[in-house]
């Protein structure tokens, strides 16, 4: 790669999510972006170039972690990467899928969620 493409792309990733940010924020009052971020190395690049945006817009917009709650270590998981996000100065929280809701459950063939059947889970 030559020295400085990876600050063009960066500055491109930048204008490109000021441009997502900025439309849905103009779609209605309060409205923000979300980005879903899993933990992995591609969701967290995501996030350390969403932190260099620009920080006006940026503060519309909610890094959101889910935890399936399947493993006993999901919780913990889920919490290590909202503070790796907060430390980019990103708002994060985490979402804990409740597989006993009905909506689980309309998603299912069975009367209990069983999400390990779900190809390529976790």
């Amino acid at each position: 790669m030559m020295a400085g493409s990876g600050e063009r792309a960066a500055r491109a990733f930048a204008h490109s999510l000021r441009s997502i940010i900025g439309s849905v924020a103009a779609g209605g009052r309060g409205c923000s972006a979300m980005l879903a971020v899993s933990g992995g190395v591609d969701s967290m690049a995501l996030c350390l170039l969403a932190s260099r945006a620009d920080r006006r817009l940026l503060r519309q917009a909610v890094a959101v972690v889910v935890d399936h709650g399947l493993r006993p270590e999901s919780s913990d998981e889920a919490a290590q990467v909202v503070e790796n996000i907060q430390r980019l100065g990103m708002r994060a929280l985490v979402k804990r899928i409740d597989w006993t809701s009905s909506a689980a459950t309309a998603c299912s063939d069975h009367s209990t969620p069983q999400p390990q059947l779900l190809s390529n889970f976790e």
